[in-house]
């Protein structure tokens, strides 16, 4: 993925929207595991506010989605089954450099693309032997970026309703947790 623009002016109305159709077309295959699931980062500011007070400039907006997973998520095989559902529905590990990043995911479809960051809290779980740069492994091609604090939007998460089309063009209207 390119590097963040350094201005909001780097930010066009494009990536925003296409990060929105990329999070309904996530949650759409992961609805009934949200409760293990959060959207933090850019997106945020937007699903939170959607109308703002006059005068008031809005978010310069997000180039891709940052999705928080709880540490439940590891228990249970909950993680195989989100995984074996994104893989389903055309997402896979992206690619940097010639080599995966498994903690980012990505989605193609018809000239629209999205990249998905996955992060997750440091626990017990996460030992020494499974760490690499703040990396937790979860699956052979897939891992999440170590969070510290991340249990607080699990936490303060509140729902929100997002409607709109997804990758695929089905119009959808869903709630999903966001902090």
């Amino acid at each position: 993925m390119a590097d963040k623009p350094s201005t909001a002016s780097g930010y066009e109305a494009i990536f925003a929207e296409t990060v929105r159709r990329g999070c309904l077309t996530l949650i759409s295959h992961a609805y009934d595991l949200r409760d293990y699931l959060v959207v933090v980062g850019g997106l945020v500011p937007g699903l939170l506010i959607q109308v703002l007070p006059e005068g008031a400039s809005p978010h310069v907006g997000t180039r891709d989605l940052d999705i928080g997973l709880q540490v439940a998520i590891l228990e249970g095989g909950f993680y195989q089954d989100l995984t074996a559902r994104l893989r389903s529905a055309g997402f896979r590990a992206d690619e940097e450099d010639g080599r995966l990043i498994f903690q980012r995911w990505r989605l193609d479809h018809k000239g629209l693309r999205l990249t998905v960051d996955f992060l997750i809290e440091p626990t017990v779980q996460a030992s020494e032997s499974k760490k690499k740069k703040n990396i937790l492994n979860i699956e052979q091609d897939f891992a999440a970026i170590l969070t510290p604090g991340l249990e607080l939007a699990f936490r303060d998460r509140v729902e929100v309703v997002l409607t709109g089309q997804t990758f695929q063009g089905d119009q959808l209207t869903r709630p999903l947790p966001v902090c």
